[in-house]
């Protein structure tokens, strides 16, 4: 797949999650949280550049999701030619609130936020490679606990 269709898979998902963007993370920068009310939802994932040792640049679709209950999260890397590493979804700290799940193939990759710590945002490492196993980075999104 060509980098033009990459970017044009990214503008076009962008532009229809734009309807269910909301919140905001402090003065001036806004977060575009995505409210999950579900118990079951999808991240989306498109790398736009591959950067072994160093940080991906990635477009993670929403990259700031918040929930509302226990729920299963369904991470997919959209882009052809890439797969999940061994730790695919690696949360920082309080990993115990999110045990990993089956994975779905080398593109997919499940945890279930378990909704026992309320109120707070987790960070998370998402850390994708080539599919000869070439580490491209990671990178950082979130997830709140309403």
């Amino acid at each position: 797949m060509g980098k033009r269709h990459v970017v044009l898979q990214v503008m076009a998902a962008a532009t229809l999650l734009g309807c269910a963007h909301a919140g905001h993370d402090g003065p001036g920068v806004k977060a575009h949280q995505v409210e999950c009310t579900t118990g079951s939802c999808t991240i989306n994932i498109y790398v736009v550049n591959c950067n072994p040792g160093g940080v991906a640049k990635l477009a993670v679709l929403p990259a700031a999701l918040a929930v509302d209950r226990e729920t299963t999260l369904h991470w997919k890397i959209e882009t052809s030619g890439y797969r999940f590493a061994n730790n695919g979804i690696d949360f920082k700290a309080d990993g115990a609130e999110f045990p990993p799940q089956a994975h779905g193939g080398p593109n997919q990759y499940v945890v279930r936020d378990k909704y026992t710590i309320r109120g707070r945002t987790f960070k998370y490492d998402i850390n994708v490679q080539l599919r000869d196993g070439t580490a491209c980075g990671s990178f950082d999104p979130t997830i709140r606990n309403n």
